[in-house]
């Protein structure tokens, strides 16, 4: 009797412990989590955009904010909603070259001030190119074409730069982005069809909520409900094939149709695939192969950057990409540097010098229109 008494104290004992262990490990796991909702750091777009219907958002135009990625690194708008410090007018003036740079926040130019984004610094490179960033936070490649469309072809050009990265595509398969709703391209009937629009706006918490509940994954019970139900254990590509495959149906449409409308303007489309820390990955090798198999077979110019990225050392490389110690906002960390758009710049004004057409045209822009 006694030794049953002895079994069931220290059964009651050890029963306490473990209980007392899980209920420190729930605090401890709610504790972090609610820390980095707390640490959060703002998204940058948020300053600077508002709701579009058609495209889901857009730069604010006339936007001035003068530290916006820290001391000196301005954010500014013209009228036409382009990060530009200048009016554009619907001709290329005299003796310039004008070049749209269509794009996510890397061409926009996350982390450095009007001066430094790539595309501002392809006019330093050579002084008769006019250069309009028509880049913006967030968005993929259906909505950098979308807006182009829209906007883009309301002004002449000589040259039409779509830049991109792997997550652009990624995004296309999606009628959101960290909470904020877009649109969607698709092809029916080998038509390219928008869908989702009008885009219905979102309320500020319900965009915070959309874009911040991901964290809550990293709650304990919640990744073990996420294996319970077969939802964890695996690493899941980031676009299903059935996805993909649509995705390339789109981006095959969408380099036709840009061709067309580049060509209607008498404007020289290159396709520009820009390099990201995480450059060599397989996602991004699967899109360089295709991408450089279709452009050659549409005739398409195609620039892929990622050859001359991959070909720095190291330690240069790495002084091309902001570090998560420099970041301001969320997302920032992995953006390119000053250094890193100059260099963007660089060697885009190289391959531009060695498209044909457009040699032709800075030949003709010497001596003016």
């Amino acid at each position: 009797m006694k030794r049953k008494s002895a079994f069931m104290m220290v059964s009651a004992n050890i029963a306490a412990v473990v209980l007392l262990f899980l209920l420190v490990e729930g605090i401890a796991s709610l504790a972090m989590v609610a820390q980095e909702f707390k640490n959060a750091r703002p998204v940058a777009e948020r300053t600077h955009t508002r709701h579009d219907g058609d495209l889901g958002w857009v730069n604010i135009p006339g936007v001035s904010i003068k530290d916006m990625y820290g001391p000196g690194k301005y954010l500014k708008t013209n009228s036409q909603g382009f990060r530009n410090n200048e009016e554009f007018a619907a001709e290329v003036p005299a003796g310039k070259i004008r070049i749209v740079c269509s794009g996510d926040s890397f061409t926009l130019g996350y982390g450095v001030g009007n001066d430094n984004t790539w595309c501002s610094r392809l006019g330093l490179v050579d002084g008769r190119i006019e250069a309009v960033n028509m880049g913006q936070g967030g968005y993929g490649a259906d909505q950098a074409f979308l807006w182009y469309k829209r906007d883009g072809t309301k002004i002449r050009h000589d040259v039409h730069l779509f830049a991109f990265i792997t997550s652009d595509f990624i995004r296309m398969s999606s009628n959101s982005f960290l909470g904020y709703g877009k649109p969607v391209l698709a092809v029916e009937n080998g038509v390219l069809v928008t869908k989702g629009v009008p885009v219905a706006k979102r309320s500020d918490v319900m965009v915070w909520l959309k874009g911040n509940l991901w964290r809550l994954n990293r709650l304990n019970s919640v990744r073990l409900a996420g294996v319970l139900l077969g939802k964890g254990g695996g690493k899941a590509e980031a676009i299903p094939p059935p996805a993909r495959r649509k995705t390339r149906e789109v981006v095959s449409e969408m380099m036709d149709e840009l061709r067309r409308l580049n060509e209607k303007s008498g404007s020289v489309l290159a396709l520009v695939f820009l390099p990201t820390k995480s450059s060599d990955d397989e996602a991004t090798r699967t899109w360089r192969e295709y991408l450089r198999e279709e452009t050659k077979r549409k005739g398409i110019v195609y620039f892929d950057l990622h050859e001359e990225f991959l070909k720095m050392p190291y330690s240069t490389a790495d002084t091309l990409f902001i570090k998560e110690r420099d970041a301001k906002f969320s997302y920032a960390a992995g953006h390119y540097t000053e250094e890193g758009n100059a260099r963007v710049a660089e060697i885009l004004y190289t391959r531009l010098l060695g498209v044909p057409d457009v040699a032709k045209k800075l030949r003709h822009t010497v001596s003016g229109r």
